[in-house]
């Protein structure tokens, strides 16, 4: 037979040739729906187009689902602005005038002086002797119920001040003072052991405002000395 002639390969491409209708399989690349890929390919790639507007698509209807929020006003930059009221001082008050510089209480100043010191006053024979252990090497002596010492003092303020009188006596005596004219008080004095000796006695008295007079007498001792602090 003539067939059996045909090499089997010769048989095969006939074969294909001849297939009844002529139709061939469809290319992957023709197919109308592009959906049908074969293996190894690459899957499809969406036109850069499209995959921009399908992502704005759906970020904009994700958008749209959530609730929308309040949005709170922005802070507005300046001074805080206070809730209260500002309260109204009344006028004349104490603290809405100018406070005034309130006047300055001047220190309490000591005054010393010497008994025989030339500005006082010796009445009778009352009189200044020499003493070795005195301050001021002097003091004033014979002042008794005749004879008196008065001493001036200038103070600043009134007040009630502390009188010291620095005197020597051999034994008990008694002074006498008297301020500012006022009565005359008795203060019974212990001896300072010996003429030469000194001692302080003090007491309390009401003084005024600038100058004073303070009369000794009395059975006194001899009188060195006067502070007033």
């Amino acid at each position: 037979m003539l067939w059996a002639a045909v090499p089997l390969s010769v048989a095969l491409v006939f074969i294909q040739i001849v297939e009844p209708d002529g139709a061939a399989m469809p290319d992957a690349s023709t197919a109308e729906s592009g959906a049908v890929t074969t293996p190894g390919d690459p899957l499809p790639q969406w036109p850069r187009a499209q995959l921009a507007q399908a992502q704005s698509d759906q970020a904009q209807s994700e958008q749209t689902s959530q609730p929308q929020e309040q949005a709170s006003p922005s802070p507005t930059v300046g001074n805080p602005v206070s809730s209260t009221t500002p309260s109204v001082r009344p006028t004349g008050s104490a603290e809405a005038s100018a406070p005034g510089a309130t006047p300055a209480t001047p220190p309490v100043t000591t005054v010393s002086v010497e008994a025989e010191a030339s500005s006082n006053l010796l009445g009778g024979d009352a009189k200044v002797a020499s003493c070795a252990t005195c301050d001021g090497g002097a003091r004033v002596q014979y002042v008794n119920d005749e004879n008196y010492l008065e001493v001036y003092v200038d103070l600043p303020v009134p007040g009630t001040r502390s009188v010291a009188v620095r005197y020597e006596s051999d034994g008990l005596r008694k002074m006498g003072v008297q301020i500012n004219g006022g009565p005359t008080l008795t203060y019974p004095v212990a001896g300072s052991g010996g003429w030469e000796t000194p001692a302080t006695f003090t007491f309390e008295a009401h003084l005024s405002a600038g100058r004073n007079a303070l009369r000794f007498s009395g059975h006194s001792p001899d009188i060195d000395r006067i502070v007033v602090g």
